[in-house]
């Protein structure tokens, strides 16, 4: 968390959630089942597009959907909760999934700004 924490403001990488609150729920449902899960503890970030049920916003990387709450957990996010996956936060998007428009250039994100590629700051940060 610490790492991230130093080098988003860099990579423009995303939303930290609340992995301390997903954490203890982790720690509490292992002392009251006495096993651990399949994910138990591994970091997960989710694409920004991912519905969650949380004090995370899912806005597809736009302005747009800031603030809005969704029904309850996409399945994906759901199956991840019980396997014991700790969901770290909202990795960043190109707005829209680049859907919007062609000329915006890749990993640019209205919300975070244009994200890079850890490895290489000048290169594009999609696939």
């Amino acid at each position: 968390m610490n790492q991230i924490k130093r080098l988003n403001p860099t990579l423009k990488s995303g939303d930290r959630g609340e992995p301390s609150r997903v954490g203890a729920s982790s720690k509490r449902r292992r002392r009251e089942k006495g096993h651990i899960s399949k994910l138990h503890g591994i970091p997960v970030l989710l694409m920004d597009s991912i519905a969650t049920n949380d004090k995370m916003n899912t806005t597809a990387g736009s302005y747009a959907l800031l603030g809005s709450v969704v029904a309850k957990d996409a399945g994906v996010v759901k199956r991840l909760r019980q396997a014991g996956a700790i969901i770290l936060g909202k990795a960043s998007m190109t707005e829209w999934a680049n859907f919007r428009t062609s000329w915006v250039p890749p990993g640019w994100c209205a919300r975070s700004g244009e994200a890079k590629k850890p490895y290489s700051l000048s290169a594009g940060p999609c696939g």
